[in-house]
């Protein structure tokens, strides 16, 4: 967050909503979320990983926290979800969540290209955490139910 430096992000990730199949007809998807802190300029910072939720489908829940040591101009949280496969993991869907509009309500200024499923932040839910749609090949694919606090 260029405005606003460095610090610890703390991010949990609550569950998620209609993710798209990708498994085999006898098997359900194994979901996991990887999480990474990205630059303006799509370097990549640190990332973490949930646990795999083995034959979860398409609506697995994990209530995770992670804290995560985000440097200044780390001002983007990129949200991945993929299927566990045994040969190679398969892509389901990600979404961008710029993280000066989190903390301030008002979105970075001088974005160098838009982001990625970036829509405007919706309300937060009766848990407290915040939906955000996923996406994939441009298309709304589910959600994604995220906490988010900043410099704990």
């Amino acid at each position: 967050m260029t405005d606003h430096g460095a610090g610890l992000l703390k991010v949990t990730v609550v569950k998620a909503t209609g993710l798209p199949a990708q498994s085999g007809a006898f098997d359900k998807t194994d979901p996991f979320v990887k999480l990474v802190l990205v630059t303006d300029d799509d370097v990549e910072g640190e990332s973490v990983m949930t646990a795999v939720k083995d034959n979860a489908g398409s609506d697995p829940v994990w209530n995770e926290t992670f804290t995560m040591n985000k440097k200044e101009e780390e001002d983007i949280l990129e949200v991945r979800i993929y299927d566990d496969d045994t040969l190679a993991n398969d892509f389901l869907c990600s979404r961008q969540i710029d993280l000066d509009e989190v903390k301030t309500g008002a979105p970075k200024k001088s974005r160098k290209k838009p982001l990625r499923g970036h829509s405007k932040i919706p309300a937060k839910e009766a848990d407290d955490s915040t939906c955000y749609t996923m996406v994939r090949e441009g298309k709304e694919v589910g959600k994604i139910y995220l906490k988010i606090e900043f410099d704990i």
